[in-house]
């Protein structure tokens, strides 16, 4: 790894290569200059591996995705790693899997999500957060104007998790995937989020599933058109000088459904003679 100059994917599954592996294996990626994409998952890495990623954080330059997949990491590691991490600016996708999240890692993350100006994707899948640690993180994420994709599957974050990142996507300019699986979700968390689509025009995807909302004429039949909204060109009819033939582009391949035509045309009569 300290000499390879083709390799640009390292996936290191199913091997106890535990801590002492982890430190030799960041150690090497600190000379490399050609890998893109490291991924650990269920490696035996404990206590105490966080800090010699973190330093090859510091040092290689050409590394865009780091997924840690569940590596059982403490919270006192992934408030290391996301010191280290605030620091670097090559990377574009974290992935946190299967770890613990407390107060003191959601601190960690949101200070990450709040200063960062170069991650783009952040999966924290199955850490067990909560309502609390959503809460603390929704708070970076209010602030953020990086991300694009935003998943936090299977965390029991709850109604009060969720009423906390749809305040902070309202008017987030720049995510357009938000994965909310698995989450113990009920319709008033929902609600919420309905009513953060009403504001934000620029998220395409939510992800749901697994949550417990009314499968029918509840919040999320409200989210999903507000989402067909956005995929449709919502963002382009709020802009004041938008031309037609614009939006005619973006139109093009949903002028099949017939709620959206109706929606688009409401809000921007001029173009009945142009579609």
């Amino acid at each position: 790894l300290k000499v390879n100059e083709k390799l640009r994917i390292l996936h290191i599954n199913h091997n106890p290569i535990r801590t002492e592996g982890c430190a030799v294996i960041a150690d090497a990626l600190c000379h490399n200059a050609t890998l893109q994409e490291l991924c650990l998952q269920q490696t035996s890495v404990k206590h105490g591996s966080a800090e010699p990623i973190g330093r090859m954080l510091l040092r290689n330059t050409t590394l865009r995705v780091l997924q840690l997949v569940h590596t059982r990491l403490s919270s006192e590691d992934i408030a290391i790693l996301c010191k280290y991490a605030e620091r670097n600016t090559t990377l574009h996708q974290i992935v946190v899997t299967g770890s613990h999240v407390d107060a003191t890692a959601a601190r960690a993350l949101a200070s990450l999500v709040r200063t960062t100006k170069t991650l783009r994707k952040l999966c924290l899948w199955g850490n067990n957060m909560k309502c609390a640690g959503a809460e603390i993180i929704a708070d970076g994420v209010n602030q953020n104007r990086s991300l694009w994709e935003l998943r936090m599957m299977m965390n029991h974050i709850g109604d009060q998790g969720a009423i906390a990142l749809a305040d902070s996507l309202t008017k987030h300019p720049t995510l357009y995937e938000v994965d909310l699986t698995g989450n113990a979700i009920n319709e008033v968390g929902g609600r919420s989020l309905a009513v953060c689509m009403e504001q934000n025009v620029t998220l395409e995807t939510m992800g749901l599933h697994g949550n417990k909302l009314i499968s029918a004429g509840g919040a999320k039949d409200d989210i999903v058109n507000f989402l067909r909204l956005n995929k449709a060109g919502r963002k382009l009819i709020q802009q004041p000088n938008v031309l037609p033939t614009d939006l005619c582009q973006r139109l093009g391949k949903n002028n099949k459904d017939a709620d959206l035509m109706y929606y688009l045309l409401r809000q921007k009569p001029d173009l009945v003679g142009t579609i």
